[in-house]
């Protein structure tokens, strides 16, 4: 099942799925988040969330690992404000988000453009006390650099170097 779903075939895992239930075996929270995973990448939130939903009502408890593949999901088909509600989820499900989790919110807010919206998620990540990474910054030079606010994308790189992320030596 495993090997199907991260093969990116959801239709043969499914049937493997359906087939190992009729024998009475049932699926672990890995399968559960290698669905997830295999339909988030695909693009395909419908399936997702439904394999989602199927795992909260088998008593899944969901990892930040399955909450990061549906915000990235949501993120891909440009819907920021489903990525965020996905963290929103997260949050009330008590998961600590990681900087995956606020990267893709970073990142997301950067493909449509909301330079500040990015900034915003990457303050919240800081409260948080996520620590940025390179594709942190490269996310907001970009976003600046895209909106045309060449001094802020400017601004983005000295705070990564000041931060240590990137070195301006070669």
């Amino acid at each position: 099942i495993n090997t199907a779903a991260a093969s990116g075939d959801l239709d043969s895992a499914e049937r493997w799925l359906t087939q190992s239930m009729e024998a009475d075996i049932w699926p672990t929270g890995a399968m559960f988040t290698s669905f997830v995973a295999t339909a988030a990448k695909k693009g395909d939130m419908v399936s997702a969330t439904r394999w989602f939903n199927a795992a909260l009502e088998d008593g899944i408890k969901p990892n930040i690992f399955t909450f990061n593949q549906l915000m990235g999901c949501a993120a891909k088909n440009g819907d920021l404000e489903g990525a965020e509600g996905w963290f929103a989820e997260a949050c009330q499900a008590g998961v600590s988000p990681d900087i995956v989790s606020f990267n893709t919110l970073i990142n997301a807010a950067a493909r449509q453009g909301d330079l500040p919206k990015a900034e915003l998620w990457h303050r919240r990540g800081l409260k948080a006390g996520v620590k940025p990474n390179v594709k942190t910054f490269t996310t907001l030079v970009s976003a600046a650099a895209r909106s045309g606010q060449l001094s802020e994308a400017e601004r983005w790189f000295e705070e990564a170097v000041v931060a240590g992320i990137v070195s301006t030596s070669v």
